[in-house]
């Protein structure tokens, strides 16, 4: 999945979780940030499959 398929389907399954609005919101900044870290670092590279990669990162969060 891409990297921007991947952010969206944790922000939904936060949602689904029943996580408020305000820590949504909070994910969505935090990750953003994140996200663009690693894309600068060349961790992660935009339109690859990132999924496996990107999961485990985040599941830590």
């Amino acid at each position: 999945m891409l990297l921007k398929f991947t952010y969206e389907d944790f922000i939904v399954a936060r949602r689904i979780n029943n996580t408020s609005k305000v820590n949504v919101q909070n994910y969505r900044c935090s990750l953003y940030l994140f996200i663009g870290y690693y894309l600068e670092k060349g961790v992660i590279k935009d339109g690859e499959d990132v999924t496996h990669e990107i999961r485990l990162i985040i599941s830590h969060v």
